[in-house]
């Protein structure tokens, strides 16, 4: 029921379209709204679209929306509840956000279920082509629950996130909450104009969850003795590109036992701290217990970022007891060559200071 009066150049319309089960796509969107029911209201030179049902990838979704013959809109789209990874999908292989790839290029993997809000707002004068004009503003927010992400060149993927990202384009800002490897995270920051800074913080940081994770790809992460030490972890990322570079990573964190620590344990790392700043991470003060034996060491990776990577620094071991060589020559996950040294001699016996 739709009436239309005025010129070709200063019309206006009045009536309803009332849609029922439609499917609709937009072309360069890879996403289908549907099964939608919804109104589309025009009231003179103003615009009304509203869906009462609509789906996407069988999860509800709401779109509402207001614009006018002048080319002005403003359009909500929220969903209580949708699956992350299918938000991720449709803005990595959609055209016409290709200028929004950035944002998430450091994501390899994530999934979890979402809280939408997001908002359209800018001047177009074909709707047809209104998802293509650079002069449009996409802006919202999600929130996140139980969410799992994988991050490029990080070792440990982050879990169980809770907490907001705010988007406006390409900037956004971020508080969320989680586990790493079972151990608290914390995670704060932004991108504007490109200029990133970003916090991350652990401070109980199970250190024999972070060295399996690091050792995932060995099947026999069983023979690896337990430390039941903790970590204490503070990075900082600030980089005027949204670019990463590693390098541009400064990192502080301290070692030191687990409360719950046996006495009977093989490893226990007392006390210890390292940093990480321009590629260079630096060991200072490490204290540990080896077989009832005393380590200290002090140390520096240059460039550890690259293959090229160089290691300097002391290590003191103090009444070691070599027998202990007669079990560590059993362990697959030991390299080749220190296996063939270790298995040259056998019944070692005695204590050693290196």
């Amino acid at each position: 029921d739709l009436t239309t009066v005025g010129t070709i150049l200063d019309g206006a319309a009045y009536g309803k379209f009332n849609f029922m089960k439609t499917t609709a796509t937009l072309q360069g969107l890879n996403t289908t709204l549907e099964n939608a029911n919804g109104v589309l209201d025009f009231k003179g030179k103003d615009m009304h679209f509203y869906t009462k049902q609509a789906f996407i990838n069988k999860q509800p979704i709401k779109v509402d929306g207001k614009a006018n013959l002048n080319g002005n809109i403003d359009f909500d789209i929220t969903a209580n509840s949708i699956k992350i990874e299918d938000l991720f999908k449709i803005l990595n292989t959609s055209s016409i956000l290709s200028d929004k790839k950035d944002i998430v290029s450091p994501i390899k993997k994530i999934n979890g279920n979402t809280k939408i809000s997001i908002k359209l707002t800018g001047v177009v004068k074909d709707f047809g082509e209104i998802l293509k004009k650079n002069t449009l503003n996409i802006s919202g927010n999600l929130k996140l629950n139980n969410t799992t992400a994988e991050i490029k060149d990080l070792p440990v993927p982050a879990q169980k996130l809770y907490g907001t990202i705010n988007f406006n384009n390409n900037d956004w800002q971020a508080n969320l909450k989680g586990t790493a490897a079972s151990s608290l995270i914390e995670v704060n920051g932004y991108s504007k104009q490109q200029k990133t800074d970003i916090t991350f913080k652990a401070p109980s940081l199970k250190t024999d969850d972070l060295i399996k994770v690091l050792l995932k790809p060995n099947k026999n992460l069983s023979e690896i003795p337990s430390t039941n030490s903790l970590i204490s972890f503070l990075a900082h990322y600030k980089n005027d590109s949204n670019k990463i570079d590693l390098k541009k990573l400064t990192a502080e964190g301290k070692f030191r036992k687990s409360t719950n620590n046996p006495q009977n344990n093989d490893i226990v790392i007392n006390s210890g701290s390292f940093s990480i700043a321009n590629g260079d991470v630096n060991l200072k003060n490490f204290d540990a217990k080896l077989f009832n034996s005393k380590i200290q060491a002090n140390g520096k990776i240059s460039e550890f970022y690259s293959k090229d990577y160089k290691i300097s620094g002391k290590f003191n071991l103090s009444d070691f007891d070599i027998s202990a060589f007669n079990t560590l020559k059993r362990l697959t996950i030991l390299p080749p060559y220190i296996k063939s040294l270790l298995n040259a001699y056998e019944n070692y016996q005695g204590t050693a200071d290196a």
